[in-house]
């Protein structure tokens, strides 16, 4: 039988590419959870990424450098990753953030984002994307989920997306809160407009409470 020598007591020689060796075991136990590897600037902006671009998003690695990451994402969560990512202090992390990717062919995929600050690395922010997870919290996607005039979410999909997003925000550090907006005399404002009048007042309240909420659509 063949002894087995402990990684902590091989020779020097049996040691010397360890270093090399242990970036490709970190890189592969990375890959077990993620399909997508991603380095951020503090501008948000991609330095480094690794995984499957090419068969998601159509481009290699190397045409991804620079480009902001949030252009990766579905239009309607980029301000939500883009808040969490700024809100971030140097300690937090943020786990299994429900986004939607644009793939290649046109259609959308589910996705969870993970990631952290890492200090040897100037503070920049290092991000895992697992691509159609066996579960997501979706966010309000369903079309009963919005007041058609309005635009707001109705009570169940808000109670929903409230204490996820508050999960999340709390989770990277950042201060979150709940606040509660009561429109007085709506009634009897409307009994003195149009119904055409009327939706365009309903829909930019609506627009202007979704605008000051986290990421833009949490109303």
């Amino acid at each position: 039988m063949n002894a087995v020598t402990p990684i902590g007591t091989q020779k020097p020689a049996a040691r010397k590419n360890d270093g090399a060796v242990l970036t490709q075991r970190f890189v592969a136990l990375a890959f077990c959870r993620a399909d997508l590897l991603f380095e951020l600037d503090g501008t948000q902006h991609i330095v480094f990424s690794a995984g499957t671009t090419t068969e998601i998003f159509g481009r290699s690695a190397s045409e991804l450098f620079g480009k902001p990451f949030t252009d990766l994402l579905n239009d309607a969560d980029r301000q939500l990753v883009s808040d969490l990512l700024m809100a971030s202090d140097k300690d937090a992390r943020i786990d299994d953030i429900p986004v939607r990717i644009p793939l290649r062919g046109g259609t959308d995929c589910n996705a969870v984002i993970s990631g952290y600050r890492v200090p040897d690395f100037n503070h920049n922010f290092f991000l895992a994307v697992k691509i159609q997870p066996r579960r997501t919290s979706q966010v309000a996607q369903r079309p009963g989920d919005r007041d058609p005039e309005s635009g707001t979410l109705n009570q169940q999909a808000f109670t929903n997306v409230a204490s996820d997003r508050i999960r999340a925000m709390s989770a990277s550090g950042a201060a979150t809160k709940m606040t509660l907006v009561k429109v007085n005399n709506l009634g009897e404002a409307r009994m003195g407009m149009s119904e055409d009048a009327h939706n365009r007042m309903v829909g930019s309240i609506g627009a202007i409470l979704n605008a000051q909420s986290v990421g833009g659509n949490t109303a």
